[in-house]
Formats: C-alpha cells, structure tokens, sequence
C-alpha cells in the first residue's frame, strides 16, 4: 500500500502510523464524513495464514459490537481487493507503554484509575462473550480527554463462534503478561485470562515492570506457570493493603480466585477513593512523557498524534511523513512552559522597577550626593532642572504588541503580562531643595500580573439527534430492538454528534441504511425500524 490509496472509494490512506497485531495501520481520512480515521489493513496475499481473512472480519465483528467509553470504536469493515481493512477511532494518545517507558512507577492513584478504567472495558467486553486475550500496557491508549481506551482486538475469541482459528497448542498473547493457562498452550481462555494480565499490568503501573523477567520469551511463560508472583508490597513501599492483596489474586495461577471485572472494578473504585490525590503538577508529569520517544508498534493504531501541533491540519504525506512515529509535542508541556516564562518575565519586571528605588539614597546623605564630582574631586557643574519636578511615573502595564486582535490560540491559557517600569525618570530637584520621597511601589504597580481564569465553556446547544437516541432506546424498552444492536446504533449516533453539518446527511443516510439491514436480519421488529427511520429523516429534513 502507498500513500495517497483510497479504500472502497473512501478512505484515503494519508500516511503509515507503524504496525499493529496482524497488519499495518494508516492515518486515514474518510471523504464522506471529512475526518480522520485509523485504517488498519491487513494483504490477504502475502499472509501465510489461511484463517487471516476470518480473524480480521472477527476482530472487527468483535470490537464493533461494544458502544463503551473505554473501548475503542470501530466505524467499518471490509474488502477492497486482496486488501482487508478496519476503519477505526483515531487517538491521540498516549499509550500507557510511554508512560512507563523510563521504567520509573506511576503515582498509586494514577495506577488504581487506568487499573479501574481497563476493568470497566473489561466488564463491558466479556458481558457480551469476548475475551480480548492481550491486555497490555500497549494496548490501553488515551483519548484527546484523557479517557482510557482498549485498542487491538487482533487476536480476541469469542464465544459461541463456529471454527477453531487456533490450533489447541498454539500460544497467542504477550509473554510478560500472559495468564498460566495460556501460557503452556493448553488451557482455554476465558474472562479470568484478561483479569491475570490486568494483575500484570497493574505490577507494571506501580512498579514500573512486570512480576516476572526475562530476556527470552520462554523464561518468561515458565514463570507465569510455575513461579509465584512477587506481592506489589515487597517492591512499593506504602502500597494499601488492600491494592496489594488485590493484585495479588489477580495473579492467581488458579483462573477461579480471580473474581469477575465487574468486582475488579468496583474494588479499585473503593481503593481510589479512600487515596490521597496526587498533586496536579506531579499528576501532569505521570500521564506525558517529558520527551516524546517512538510509538509502541503494537499500539500504533492509535497512540501517534496525528494532527500538525499548532494547526489542527492533516500532516502532509511523503517520505518524511511517512517515517514519522513520534508523537507531536503535547500541548499540555507547551502550557506549563508559557507559564513559566510568564511568571519569570513578570519576576524580572518587579526587580527593576523595585531595584532602582532600594538604591536610592535619603536624607542628609541624599542631598550630598546630589552634588556631581569631578575627577580631581572639585564639584562638577550642574544644569539647574526645571522648577515643578515630577515624581518618577508609576509602572504601567505594557499592552500587547499585536494588538487586541493577538489572541491565544484556541484551547491555550494567555500568558501572564509582566509589568514594567517607566522609560524615562524626572530630573533631580534643584540644589537646595528637598528631594522628594521615593514613591512607594503599590501592589498593582509591582507584583506580577497573572493570568485570568479561563472563561467556562458555554454549555453546547441540545443535539438535533436526541429524537433519534430516543427512538432507539424507546426500541429496545419496548422489545422491539436487540439490546445490542440498540448499543450499536446509539454508538453511531454519539460519533455522528461531531460530524460537521455538510458531513451530516451522508452519516445519517448510513444510519439509515444500518437501521433497514438490522430489520432484514430480525434484529428490529419492522414497527421499530420504521419509528427509528422516522426520527432520522426528520433530523435529515432539518439538517437540509
């Protein structure tokens, strides 16, 4: 594949973002919809697996049927050529795997809320039979707002699927987090499977690495079958007692001591809340690495930032783009540097504009030193100032140089603006007469000005698509709508929600068009589909 190829006539391969579990993974651009997507394609020609054409569409069957914030979202599926391709959420990161890639633990209570997150996806995906079955730190990735996503379902089962895709022997998985049972290749995996490898990833998070090490994989799968797993407590010093003995069934070599997500996760919700937060600043440093390093292949689907920092603009293609695998700067380290450098202008104004006034000699000695002398240390001459001499002038605010019209740019705090002192000073007073009092410096005059809270953002305006949301969840009360198919359509609806206006009509033609295939294959009663329809064309009609 090249830059530049379009896929079922409509999305557009813009550039390589790097490899994902079975394939390659592309920022895309969808034409339709005018947004960028995450396109991973996968050569049916060159794979030597004959099964890769089927586990590709499960992937894709498998993560498209979750509608959860912690779950990446799957926008389509399909076949164009000897090419099979998934269209995905795209996110800016960035993967858990950078946050810890300096080997340095995170704050507990950061640990404990990706912990609850990743158990809250996992809740949601074995409610409806998956086990995702490669829970790793490169595999969770953070949205835009900080929310925690689960990406790669490459190598999920699902229950109640026709056809063994892996052979009973075979290993599939990450080795320094795989469950005992998958490890020896003869276990079957199951929920408590993905529970093991949150029990890893939780080591890793307070650690800063996994219960066991190794240089060659094999090592590793022993361990996790034979060897017991070290307790948190005996590498982290202040762990709860409670977060310790959690992890510690986790990773049970027993699949039944570990509990259900659900239950994972509502104990680390109790153990969150009973922690002291981290303060903000060291809570920032955690979640973004301080120099950008290259993305995790494995998590690449999603965790490189694929938009120029400053424009928003799509990256341009081409060679160089395409070698490009480090994220952008994040814009959160760009903030705090501006404030810094405002703080320290405004520090080096109030030196000035107070130094000259701590110089300043009084009384007696301020009139003798009134006197000039020359070298040879006969009085100097002295031109006579005028008559009314001014106190030196307060200092102002400086304004900015562009003008009202420099604005920061959008999402970003405006700088503190450093006062400074006046540009030019009163003459001294006449011989004889008695010099002024220095001016006091007043509060407003000298200390450093800072920067006024950000304004609340204004409420958005009600969604033209909340009659449709209703018509759906009306569906499903009433029976006449899967629930799950009801997930899925209200999962379209939330991504239709920031499509632009002139992107609208198409997404709602799919909308549409899902809604009627949904009915032929009995998912909907026709009286349901036919109230949905309705509630979509209205929204349709109104959006024209």
């Amino acid at each position: 594949m090249i830059p530049g190829t379009v896929l079922a006539s409509r999305y557009e391969l813009v550039r390589p973002l790097g490899l994902g579990g079975m394939g390659q993974v592309w920022l895309g651009l969808d034409r339709v919809l005018g947004r960028e997507v995450a396109v991973k394609t996968v050569d049916l020609t060159a794979s030597s697996d004959p099964s890769a054409a089927e586990r590709f569409r499960r992937e894709g069957r498998a993560a498209a049927a979750l509608a959860h914030e912690h779950v990446v979202t799957v926008f389509d599926s399909g076949t164009d050529g000897s090419t099979a391709f998934l269209v995905m959420q795209l996110l800016p990161g960035p993967a858990v795997a950078e946050l810890l890639e300096g080997g340095e633990p995170l704050p507990i209570d950061r640990a404990v809320e990706i912990a609850e997150q990743t158990a809250a996806a996992l809740a949601a995906i074995h409610s409806i039979g998956i086990v995702h079955r490669d829970i790793k730190p490169a595999n969770l990735v953070f949205d835009a707002s900080g929310r925690l996503k689960v990406v790669d379902f490459g190598i999920a089962s699902v229950e109640g699927t026709s056809g063994q895709l892996t052979a009973t022997s075979t290993i599939v998985g990450s080795a320094a987090y795989m469950a005992p049972e998958q490890a020896d290749g003869g276990g079957r995996a199951t929920p408590a499977t993905d529970l093991y490898a949150l029990g890893c990833v939780m080591t890793t998070l307070l650690t800063g690495r996994p219960p066991f090490g190794g240089e060659h994989p094999l090592a590793l799968l022993q361990q996790h079958v034979h060897a017991p797993a070290p307790r948190v407590a005996e590498r982290l010093a202040g762990v709860p007692k409670p977060l310790d003995a959690l992890v510690a069934r986790l990773l049970s070599k027993r699949p039944d001591d570990r509990g259900d997500a659900a239950g994972v996760r509502d104990e680390l919700a109790a153990i969150r809340s009973a922690l002291p937060r981290t303060p903000p600043a060291a809570a920032a440093d955690a979640t973004v690495p301080v120099a950008a390093a290259a993305v995790p292949l494995a998590a690449a689907a999603s965790a490189v930032e694929a938009r120029e920092p400053s424009t928003g603009r799509l990256a341009p293609a081409g060679p160089a783009a395409a070698t490009a695998l480090v994220p952008a700067p994040r814009r959160r380290i760009a903030r705090r540097v501006a404030v810094a450098l405002g703080a320290l202008l405004a520090l080096a104004a109030l030196l000035l504009a107070v130094l000259p006034l701590l110089q300043r000699p009084s009384g007696d000695d301020a009139l003798a030193s009134q006197q000039p002398v020359a070298e040879d240390g006969a009085p100097a001459a002295v031109t006579p100032p005028s008559s009314s001499s001014e106190p030196p002038a307060a200092p102002r605010e400086r304004e900015p140089a562009t003008g009202a019209s420099a604005a920061p740019a959008a999402g970003e705090p405006a700088p503190a603006v450093a006062g400074e002192p006046a540009t030019s000073a009163s003459a001294p007073p006449a011989t004889g007469e008695a010099s002024p009092a220095p001016a006091e410096p007043t509060a407003t005059a000298t200390a450093p000005s800072e920067s006024a809270p950000a304004e609340p953002a204004p409420e958005p305006a009600p969604s033209s698509l909340a009659g449709v949301r209703e018509a759906i969840g009306g569906a499903v009360a009433a029976g006449g709508l899967d629930a799950a198919a009801g997930d899925e359509l209200l999962g379209r609806v939330a991504v239709l929600e920031g499509v632009a206006a002139d992107g609208l009509s198409a997404g709602l033609a799919e909308l549409r068009s899902r809604v009627d295939a949904l009915e032929a294959d009995g998912a909907a009663t026709p009286e349901a589909a036919a109230a949905i329809r309705a509630a979509i064309d209205e929204v349709t009609a109104s959006a024209a």
